[in-house]
């Protein structure tokens, strides 16, 4: 699989990408972020919102909407159920190699987060795409 650079992705599981990760559960940080840290709110929302036309077609950017095309705009973070504190290796890691997996940076408390929007799946069955073939590395 290739991306929009046409750089070779891989298909990989949460769990080989986050093997080596330190990061900690912490879900009332994620929450106390949301309410009182306005960058960090405005990261999530743009992360989240999404837009469908008349007949129910989504889009997530704005640009993809075909001109004259009426839309309406969703932003929900309802859908976050999980939120961990990220070490700088893991952020850097998941920066330079896995481009769909969100992290969202609090300035205000110097604090990397990932949200986990799946509930009740293991992490060996989650995937996502990454530059680098962990299954090769497993070997």
């Amino acid at each position: 699989m290739k991306n929009s650079n046409n750089e070779k992705l891989y298909n990989v599981t949460w769990s080989q990408i986050f093997k080596n990760s330190n990061m900690v559960l912490c879900n009332e940080l994620g929450s106390k972020l949301l309410e009182y840290d306005d960058e960090f709110l405005s990261a999530v929302l743009e992360m989240l919102t999404y837009y469908t036309d008349a007949e129910g077609n989504e889009y997530e950017l704005l640009e993809d909407i075909p001109d004259g095309v009426e839309y309406e705009e969703h932003e929900s973070y309802d859908q976050i159920y999980q939120w961990y504190v990220l070490d700088n290796l893991t952020v850097e890691f998941l920066e330079r190699n896995c481009p769909d997996i969100p992290v969202i940076y609090s300035p205000e408390f110097d604090v990397h987060m990932l949200p986990v929007m799946h509930w009740g799946t293991s992490w060996n069955y989650v995937f996502d795409e990454c530059r680098i073939d962990l299954n090769e590395t497993e070997k």
